[in-house]
C-alpha cells in the first residue's frame, strides 16, 4: 500500500510540474510578444498597430493554452483524489473548504507557471536584445503585473470546475 501511495504522490507531482511548464511556456510567449510590441510602440509608426494586434492574439492564444493544461491537470488531480476528498468530507470538511483546497492548488500552479514563463521570457528577450544589439523590447512593472495577474486568474478559472467537480463528492465514496 505504501509503495501505490508513493507512485500515486510521485504521478501527482510529475502531473503538476507538467502544468507549470505549459503554462509557463505560454507565459513566456506572451512575456517576448507583448514586451516587443511595447518597445516597438515607442520607436514605430502608428502603423505598427495592426501587428500590436496580432502579437497581443498569439501571446493570448499561448496562455490561453496554458491555462487549458491547468484545467486539465486539475481535472486529473480530482478524479485521482476522489476518494480523498470522501475522506475529507466525512470528516468535517464543507464543500467550501474542498472548492478553496483545489482552486489553491490551481492558482499556485498558475503562479508558478506565470513566474517560470516570466523568467523564460526575460531570458529569450535579453537574448535577441544581445543579438540585435538594441533594445527592441523592455520588460515593464505593468507587464509583470500583467502577467501575474492573467496567472492568476488562469490558475482561478482552470481550477473552477474541478474544484465544483470535487465538491460534489459524496463522503461515502
Amino acid at each position: 500500500m505504501l509503495k501505490f501511495s508513493i507512485l500515486n504522490a510521485f504521478r501527482r507531482k510529475v502531473i503538476a510540474v507538467t502544468a507549470i511548464i505549459g503554462t509557463a511556456l505560454g507565459i513566456a510567449l506572451m512575456t517576448v510578444l507583448l514586451s516587443i510590441s511595447d518597445g516597438m510602440d515607442a520607436e514605430m509608426s502608428p502603423n505598427m498597430d495592426v501587428f500590436h494586434s496580432f502579437l497581443l492574439i498569439v501571446a493570448l492564444v499561448a496562455a490561453v493554452a496554458g491555462g487549458f493544461s491547468i484545467f486539465i491537470v486539475m481535472l486529473m488531480s480530482v478524479i485521482e483524489r476522489t476518494r480523498e476528498f470522501g475522506i475529507l468530507k466525512a470528516s468535517g470538511w464543507s464543500n467550501f473548504n474542498v472548492i478553496g483546497s483545489v482552486v489553491g492548488q490551481s492558482v499556485t500552479v498558475g503562479l508558478l507557471g506565470a513566474a517560470t514563463g516570466l523568467l523564460i521570457g526575460c531570458g529569450v528577450l535579453q537574448a535577441i536584445n544581445s543579438y540585435l544589439t538594441i533594445d527592441i523590447g523592455v520588460i515593464t512593472w505593468r507587464l509583470v503585473l500583467i502577467i501575474v495577474s492573467f496567472g492568476v486568474a488562469m490558475g482561478i478559472t482552470g481550477g473552477l470546475y474541478p474544484a465544483l467537480r470535487a465538491a460534489r463528492v459524496s463522503p461515502v465514496e
